[in-house]
């Protein structure tokens, strides 16, 4: 055996280095050398790398709750430039694969890679190219097909929407679709259905994709999707099924809160007692350490229960709040906060209040925003028009006074100069209140998170009986349906404490 074990090594590497010779490379042998070298030697080496790169752009993304997240969480171009190196190295190695192991099982795997290093250098029209010259030679196999996912992902990338659906129509016509790649297809579809603005069709498409992903925090993540998608187009039942599977598997701490962000928000639409129900559970979120980069948003959904009832001055309160505690992680809900306030000053209508906080919006806008560049224009439209107005009223109530007799409008006069001393001195005793509010939430914050009874945070204790959900809150579309919800409201309240 001894004598064995060398010979057998000699002898292997003896028809290796005879399959490497041109005249043995179509032989059982010589495929044989060429499927293990571009395996091991290239694609393997290549195709780790980019799982590697894929999980680091996933953890990168800073997703914004306040819109549907993406279906592919890809981070910022900037991420995308940092492996740059990394992704030029794969695309090397898969190009020898293809061009010295032409005769291995590797190379249309090697293609589809090249293609997956382009688009994640951002560089769509490469990658649009490679995807397609590999869908057209390698029609049947795996990375073949898949390359049709990928082709109709950059037409998404690169806006050209009628492009991907003409693509997506072509892939209909296909019959022998690999399995495989089938939900694929269907998750691709949906985020076209997605940046179409057509939910209920991004939900259907992602529902058929959903038993098929493989990876757990995908699946997490497209049935926090799933609930916003049904929660937009008012199907509340899908909504709170979705939302409250995110809560039940013990999804991040991230992702959970969020959940119940989304069921609460369908919660507050029920009678007034479920409002009061969803207040105190609000009101406890505030008051627990692990929410102290969450209160602006638990805030802001304090201000829409308190605006949806009427009461404009407690849902402005809540949104100063809300924008006191803005986190740097969070820029987009500042944004919302700072807008909303805009509006609502608007239209009071206070002017001068309203163009600061349209100036403040600006300011605060990241490109990052959905359709920023839209919403950026027409929100200094606002601000300029507010500025107007506020000038035109100025100047109209001038002349009315200069109108006036000397003596009436000497009282005027000062009846205005009274009424600015009252609101300074208003304003001085709501920014000490407002900051006393913050300096005792932070107290609360390292005091636990008890009860005056000394019990601990349970929606159990607090949503015992709930009716169903019939009604959207603010920016979702109502369907006319009278939803039953079944999920208990204690959902809210989960596996995990809080």
């Amino acid at each position: 055996m001894r004598i064995l074990k060398p010979l057998s090594f000699f002898a292997i590497a003896a028809l290796l280095t005879l399959a490497a010779c041109k005249g043995f490379k179509n032989t059982p042998v010589g495929r044989f050398y060429h499927n293990m070298v571009a395996h091991y030697n290239g694609y393997f080496n290549a195709n780790d790398k980019m799982t590697e790169i894929e999980n680091a752009l996933y953890d990168k993304t800073e997703d914004n709750y306040s819109t549907i997240i993406s279906i592919f969480p890809m981070g910022k171009e900037a991420d995308s430039k940092a492996f740059t190196a990394d992704l030029d190295k794969s695309i090397v190695r898969c190009s020898k694969v293809i061009t010295k192991h032409e005769l291995s099982n590797w190379v249309d795997d090697a293609y589809l890679l090249v293609g997956k290093s382009y688009f994640y250098k951002r560089d769509y029209f490469a990658a649009m190219e490679t995807f397609q010259y590999t869908a057209l030679k390698f029609p049947n196999t795996i990375p073949g097909q898949e390359a049709m996912f990928w082709t109709i992902r950059c037409y998404i990338e690169l806006n050209k929407l009628t492009d991907a659906q003409a693509q997506i129509s072509e892939v209909k016509k296909i019959k022998n679709i690999n399995p495989k790649i089938e939900y694929k297809l269907n998750v691709v579809m949906a985020d076209y259905y997605m940046h179409s603005e057509e939910y209920k069709l991004a939900a259907e498409h992602l529902e058929k994709a959903m038993k098929f992903i493989p990876t757990r925090k995908y699946r997490l993540r497209y049935y926090f999707i799933l609930g916003q998608l049904y929660a937009w187009v008012g199907e509340n039942t899908k909504a709170v099924a979705n939302y409250t599977q995110v809560v039940k598997r013990n999804a991040s701490y991230d992702l959970t809160f969020q959940a119940k962000m989304g069921l609460a928000g369908l919660y507050a639409t029920q009678n007034p007692k479920e409002k009061k129900n969803i207040r105190k559970y609000l009101d406890r979120l505030l008051k627990d350490t692990k929410n102290t980069q969450y209160l602006d948003q638990v805030y802001y959904q304090l201000a829409k229960i308190e605006l949806g009832e009427g009461h404009k001055k407690q849902g402005i309160d809540f949104l100063k709040q809300s924008s006191a505690h803005s986190n740097a992680k969070n820029k987009f809900q500042k944004t919302m906060t700072l807008v909303m306030l805009a509006d609502l000053y608007f239209k009071e209508p206070d002017y001068a209040t309203a163009k600061n906080y349209y100036d403040s919006t600006l300011a605060s806008l990241q490109k990052e925003y959905p359709k920023s560049e839209q919403f950026g224009k027409e929100k200094k439209i606002y601000s300029e028009l507010s500025g107007h107005l506020y000038n035109i009223n100025r100047e109209d109530s001038l002349q009315k006074i200069a109108a006036m007799p000397e003596a009436e409008r000497t009282k005027k006069i000062l009846e205005i100069m009274e009424k600015e001393k009252q609101d300074a001195e208003q304003k001085k005793l709501d920014d000490a209140k407002q900051k006393k509010q913050q300096e005792d939430n932070k107290s609360q914050l390292f005091g636990g998170v008890n009860d005056d009874n000394g019990n601990s945070d349970d929606m159990n204790n607090q949503m015992m009986n709930n009716g169903g959900v019939n009604q959207m809150g603010n920016n979702q579309q109502n369907s006319g349906q009278n939803n039953q919800q079944t999920a208990p409201l204690t959902t809210l309240s989960g596996n995990n404490d809080w």
